[in-house]
């Protein structure tokens, strides 16, 4: 009786173990499923399992996000696209072809403002450079006054090349929409001023004469514009220059004769006329300009208004 009970007790052992891997509903024994790896898993292996796969699948998923964002950003077709549209914006303002460039703008709403050459040009200096009227109004119109004063490597901005082309359209229509674009410099502290005297440019110099604030010059500058002028033959704007500053300007005796200088070169034909007349005037009040040593005009002293 006793050996009876002995075999029965090892038959329901042998049953248990046997029945004991099928406790995953897969067939399969929890011993050599994932969770084998993970000893801290607790017994209700079914719950557990579950949110370890959903936890799983979710860091996958962010993982295939991660990956899909640094190539959106680092695709070279994306970079050769926009270097494409560049290039296209480039030979359009070139050419002055609005209808090609407003199709760049048109899916790059930023391009009229990104720099296109290695000096740091956009689109608005290459048109100026350009002598492109028509299309710098209309690029003028799209942009925003704060887009004006965007320089390119040399400090210049677009109203800067502008006035070097010679074009006073085109420097009239970036100063209706920036008023103060004929006070800014380049990176040598030019004027757009004296750079329009530099080049020679009699109706340039005239007009930015009349739109820039002589208040901004220090003496020295505007002796240099002075000299500059009466270079090319410009003594009415000379005269008005004199007659708008006080006569007690500062500046050195060595300016003054420069100026003076500049005067008594000029060829005897000049100074014949109204011209010889204006010439003998610029003379007798330069050469009594007195000498204070100040480096710069206070503003109460230096223009009548």
């Amino acid at each position: 009786m006793e050996s009876r009970n002995r075999r029965h007790r090892l038959n329901e052992r042998r049953r248990t173990y046997e029945s004991e891997p099928e406790l995953e509903s897969d067939g399969e024994s929890y011993l050599s499923s994932e969770e084998s790896y993970h000893p801290m898993i607790p017994m209700d292996a079914h719950i557990h399992r579950s949110d370890l796969v959903m936890v799983e699948a979710q860091a996958q998923q962010l993982k295939n996000k991660h990956n899909q964002i640094e190539i959106t950003v680092e695709s070279p077709i994306s970079n050769q696209n926009a270097e494409s549209q560049k290039v296209d914006l480039y030979r359009a303002a070139l050419r002055g072809d609005w209808k090609a460039a407003a199709k760049c703008m048109g899916s790059n709403e930023n391009l009229a403002r990104i720099e296109l050459t290695k000096r740091g040009d956009r689109a608005l200096h290459i048109a100026a450079a350009a002598k492109q009227t028509a299309f710098v109004h209309r690029l003028v119109l799209r942009l925003n006054e704060d887009d004006l004063v965007l320089v390119n490597k040399f400090g210049q901005t677009a109203f800067y090349i502008a006035v070097q082309s010679g074009v006073v359209e085109n420097a009239k229509a970036m100063y209706r929409k920036n008023g103060n674009l004929p006070t800014i410099r380049d990176i040598m502290r030019r004027t757009p001023l004296e750079m329009a005297v530099l080049f020679g440019n009699r109706e340039m110099v005239e007009y930015l004469y009349r739109i820039t604030r002589l208040q901004v010059l220090n003496a020295k500058e505007i002796m240099e514009i002075l000299a500059g002028i009466i270079r090319i033959d410009m003594y009415d704007i000379a005269l008005q220059i004199l007659n708008k500053a006080d006569r007690r300007i500062f500046t050195s005796t060595t300016d003054i004769g420069s100026v003076l200088q500049v005067l008594t070169r000029k060829p005897l034909s000049h100074n014949h006329g109204i011209q010889g007349r204006k010439w003998e005037r610029l003379v007798s009040i330069i050469a009594t300009i007195p000498y204070i040593p100040c480096k710069t005009i206070p503003s109460s002293l230096s223009f009548k208004s």
